[in-house]
């Protein structure tokens, strides 16, 4: 299985699990050899049946590969599929258990598929649950929950649009600076027999933009920033992953999403994204067409230097022998913000760089990067004090200190600068910093106090429906519902910004400040 990005992926087996590689790859529309050096992923028939209680030491024959004992082995089990990987072995082993019938079958090549999506992951790369499309020679992607109407609009597409997928991709970033879009199978389809167009992984496309699909009733396309398209293309590479289970069970698992997290934060800086409104009969494709005509041919030339410099292991193996790629500094002076414990100075999305520096040179007021003691998770907080002892740091939004002082070992660098909608805007750190978190200090104090002196006028508001009734049919709040984990989830979206939403098993929506206004509750489902 070979990438644009020069990445080749190896799954081998013999005798029964030879016969299963050749079917997987006629599904991938990959080339099936024998012989050859090396493998990724290594098949064979394991001792046991689905449903069948697993125990790597007697269901596996691991004395084959030259490993003694399991001790040192991470085991992700299903029904009819189990994955070990063991410390001394460069590949994972996939033992089958006996299926009874095809859509067992067809089952265990969609969760094998596992691995080769950490080894795309390791490798900068993203496998998305989205649609690929190309016209002239130029790819976009079209990403959506499921139900939002990639494959609908895969069909609807006209001449001359070529369609690769209408499900999922992978796409991966090539020495070039380029990203690149390649076709993976629907599985729902191959598993019902019912597949429209066959999936042939070695074709790919240059990505020139990214589409997240929204229903609507009039077509547009409206651009969006860098930090709404990393947690959009973020929620869509986790969508693959949790359809296997994932981040259940899995070593590190934590540390991967956040992996992910920057993969994303990166493509949204590569790549232009717009949010694709969508009704039944629109001609969505001219909105596309006329997106692209916007972005023309160089597509983002300046975010080039960024995506040649992440790239992530160009070997045969994977970074790290757990398949999950280190977040070295050595790459990059800079991170992403994930999380809201700085707001407002950094929002999630937001690309931040540092310099490395010294204990000693470290002000109170300044904003580092650093590893909490006994973690491996980087933090993006403010120096609250220094002394003897070490450093204190606490988060701009936090009503609480971190816990732990901090020594030299802990500190990665001192944040100077932050990248939002392509400006560089400096991080204020010593004399300035302290005043900076005072005044945000002093707004969240006052805001809360506002909140709760103005709340029996806004709700009272709410409920008269005054505003409501001045909206046109047409701009009226609009509920999407999709499934997410095997559970109902629901949104409520104006215009294209996301209002509200109720979580699966909720009993209540949660709605943001001041849409409630907008809303009519009783009628909410």
């Amino acid at each position: 299985m070979g990438l644009s990005n020069g990445f080749v992926w190896k799954v081998r087996g013999k005798s029964v699990s030879a016969q299963w590689c050749e079917e997987l790859s006629a599904i991938l529309g990959v080339s099936c050899t024998t012989g050859g050096p090396g493998a990724d992923l290594w098949i064979e028939q394991g001792k046991f049946r689905a449903g069948q209680p697993f125990d790597p030491s007697t269901l596996l024959e691991l004395s084959s590969h030259g490993v003694a004992s399991p001790r040192r082995s991470h085991v992700r089990s299903w029904s009819g599929l189990v994955l070990l990987r063991h410390e001394e072995l460069a590949y994972v082993i996939a033992g089958l258990g006996e299926v009874s019938d095809r859509e067992g079958r067809i089952d265990q090549m969609r969760l094998a598929m596992l691995p080769f999506y950490e080894a795309v992951a390791a490798r900068g790369g993203l496998p998305l649950h989205a649609a690929v499309a190309e016209i002239g020679g130029q790819g976009v992607i079209l990403a959506g929950v499921s139900g939002a109407g990639k494959s609908t609009c895969s069909r609807r597409f006209p001449a001359p649009w070529r369609i690769l997928s209408d499900d999922l991709a992978v796409v991966v970033p090539c020495e070039d600076g380029t990203l690149r879009a390649h076709p993976l199978p629907t599985w729902s389809a191959v598993k019902a027999q019912t597949v429209e167009r066959p999936c042939v992984l070695r074709q790919s496309v240059p990505v020139r933009a990214i589409f997240f699909l929204v229903h609507s009733d009039a077509e547009s396309a409206v651009p969006v920033g860098a930090g709404r398209a990393a947690l959009s293309i973020y929620d869509a590479a986790m969508q693959v992953f949790m359809s296997v289970d994932f981040a259940a069970g899995i070593p590190g698992g934590s540390m991967y999403a956040r992996i992910l997290f920057e993969n994303a934060a990166e493509m949204a800086a590569a790549v232009p994204a717009f949010v694709l409104q969508v009704s039944l009969r629109g001609c969505f494709w001219e909105c596309i067409e006329r997106a692209l005509d916007q972005v023309g041919g160089a597509v983002n030339q300046k975010r080039k230097t960024i995506y040649t410099n992440s790239l992530r292991g160009n070997g045969d193996r994977p970074p790290c022998k757990d398949g999950m790629s280190r977040l070295g500094e050595e790459k990059r002076n800079a991170v992403f913000c994930r999380g809201d414990s700085m707001r407002p100075l950094f929002r999630p999305g937001d690309r931040i760089h540092f310099a490395p520096c010294r204990i000693e040179d470290v002000r109170q007021g300044d904003v580092i990067i650093f590893t909490s003691p006994g973690q491996a998770e980087r933090v993006i907080h403010r120096v609250v004090s220094t002394g003897s002892d070490g450093i204190r740091t606490k988060g701009d939004a936090n009503t609480y200190r971190d816990t732990g002082n901090l020594r030299q070992e802990d500190i990665i660098g001192r944040a100077v600068s932050v990248e939002r909608g392509g400006r560089a805007i400096p991080v204020a750190g010593g004399l300035a910093g302290r005043l900076l978190a005072a005044l945000i200090r002093v707004f969240r104090t006052s805001d809360h106090l506002a909140s709760h002196v103005l709340s029996p006028c806004y709700r009272g508001l709410a409920r008269s429906g005054l505003f409501r009734a001045l909206l046109p049919p047409a701009l009226r709040p609009r509920v999407i519902t999709f499934e997410r984990d095997g559970q109902r989830e629901m949104q409520l979206v104006l215009g294209s910004r996301i209002i509200g939403r109720r979580p699966a098993g909720a009993g209540a929506w949660i709605i943001r400040r001041p849409y409630r206004i907008f809303v009519d509750e009783q009628a909410l489902p």
